[in-house]
């Protein structure tokens, strides 16, 4: 009889440590094959923008991300589009950009991870300053590809790898061109050609990712609709073997799509058309916010899907304080930051309003989320019933 009861009691310890043993496990392994990714759209820096972050010793830009701190962390990469290169003095805004690199820094900060670099503004400053540009990222660890000093450098970033535990994805990034052109240069930037993409996706297969990002410079600026040949190179680059493709340049939100692509629900694929300005000194109708994209990965089985593919709305507040005015990226869930009954509230407001009529239209698959801070969760939106508060 004691016997038994001993041998009940062993048992009943020995269950209770394997239940945690197991609960360990299972916990480790969900995360880590769970991957977060936030994109965002272009990252500017217009002339009153470099202008309003002197403060007489320095570029201060502490101002501009504040808000959007807390969903930048919980995600495990930010992608973004930097627009402006880190030639040095003298900083200039549009048409020729060179920044601060005080801005660089304010990136980093606002823990966005990895900067694409391939757009029409790469050249702005010559070959002096995509190479700069490329030593300050490389000097505050902030990944990159698009843009690369010589070819040994191309082969080191291209494609730039993303990691998480088992995930594996691969990014490659193109722009349709340079304002500046580029022939006889020692630098290379990735130019949209579907032959060259076509073996760049041939290469990034041979790193064995569980799938393929692709970041483009396209489109036609201020079109709120994909062109047409948006839309053949986006399902020349799906049929080849790329899986999610994020775009800017427009400098407005496009429409965004989520598509299975086979009977046995496998294989996935997310077009984001456009996501707009992140931050610029744009202020006309529908240029003054953009939206973040966010993918989130499981992998089971060794095989990749997309838990949740959605989109975040922000607005870019250009706040006159101190005589000066500030730039503050303001996400839609922090609108009651914004001083009520003001003209800057309305035109928020009308940017909200104007996007999600557009998304709600014309989007697949892909719906609005905001994000709880006190939570750390994203919650979907319900944009027909949504109140400001």
């Amino acid at each position: 009889m004691m016997l038994n009861k001993l041998t009940e009691i062993v048992m009943k310890k020995y269950l209770f440590f394997l239940v945690l043993f197991l609960n360990f496990v299972s916990s480790y392994a969900q995360d880590k094959d769970t991957l977060k990714l936030i994109f965002i759209g272009d990252i500017m820096q217009h002339g009153p923008q470099i202008t309003s972050a002197w403060n007489g010793e320095s570029y201060d830009y502490s101002d501009n991300f504040q808000y959007l701190l807390p969903l930048f962390n919980y995600a495990d990469f930010v992608i973004g589009n930097l627009e402006t290169t880190f030639n040095g003095p003298p900083y200039t805004g549009y048409p020729a950009f060179s920044a601060p690199d005080d801005f660089a820094k304010a990136l980093k900060d606002a823990s966005i991870d990895i900067l694409v670099t391939a757009n029409n503004h790469s050249f702005d400053k010559g070959v002096s300053g995509v190479v700069r540009t490329i030593k300050v990222l490389d000097s505050l660890y902030i990944n990159h590809t698009g843009t690369f000093k010589n070819y040994e450098d191309f082969q080191k970033n291209h494609p730039l790898i993303i990691q998480k535990g088992s995930i594996r994805l691969a990014l490659l990034n193109y722009t349709y061109g340079t304002n500046v052109g580029i022939s006889k240069s020692s630098v290379l930037i990735n130019i949209i050609d579907t032959n060259e993409i076509r073996d760049d996706i041939l290469l990034a297969k041979s790193y064995n990712p569980d799938g393929i990002i692709i970041f483009f410079h396209w489109g036609e600026e201020y079109h709120r609709l994909p062109n047409t040949s948006q839309i053949e190179i986006a399902n020349f680059c799906i049929r080849n073997g790329a899986n999610y493709l994020i775009g800017s340049h427009p400098h407005v939100i496009q429409p965004m799509h989520k598509n299975i692509l086979d009977s046995s629900n496998n294989v996935e694929s997310v077009v984001y058309y456009s996501l707009g300005n992140f931050i610029s000194n744009q202020r006309g109708i529908n240029t003054d916010g953009g939206a973040i994209a966010y993918l989130e990965f499981t992998k089971n089985q060794n095989k990749l899907h997309i838990n949740r593919a959605g989109y975040l709305l922000s607005w870019t507040w250009k706040k006159f304080v101190n005589n000066k005015y500030i730039y503050i990226n303001v996400p839609s869930w922090e609108f009651n930051k914004i001083d009520s009954n003001s003209a800057d509230q309305n035109a928020m407001k009308t940017f909200l309003d104007s996007s999600r009529n557009l998304l709600n239209k014309y989007n697949v698959g892909i719906n609005e989320y905001y994000f709880d801070k006190n939570q750390n969760k994203l919650f979907p939106i319900d944009t027909k019933s949504y109140e400001y508060k």
